[in-house]
């Protein structure tokens, strides 16, 4: 009997199927990045405890938010297609 992850084939394009718990906190932490990136501007996002202590915390985080967006996001996308092994020759 195949095993529920053979059993469906990923679709058209995506060479692997993450697991559930991989995924999960990929969105997690992209959630995570997106929550400092948007602290930048006053609102539901910004801590006034932390810019007490660091004033100019948000305007560094926002840059490594915005980097991690981008390198997570692309990431993932390559990991998922193989975009690597394409490149190496594999």
């Amino acid at each position: 009997m195949a095993s529920p992850r053979q059993a469906r084939s990923p679709p058209r394009g995506i060479r692997y199927q993450p697991r559930l718990w991989a995924t999960l906190t990929h969105l997690l932490l992209l959630g995570l990045a997106f929550a400092l990136f948007a602290g930048r501007k006053p609102g539901f996002f910004r801590s006034e405890a932390i810019i007490a202590l660091v004033p100019d915390f948000y305007s560094h985080v926002s840059n490594f938010s915005l980097s991690f967006l981008l390198y997570a996001g692309a990431g993932f996308a390559a990991l998922l297609g193989d975009v690597l092994a394409d490149i190496q020759g594999s």
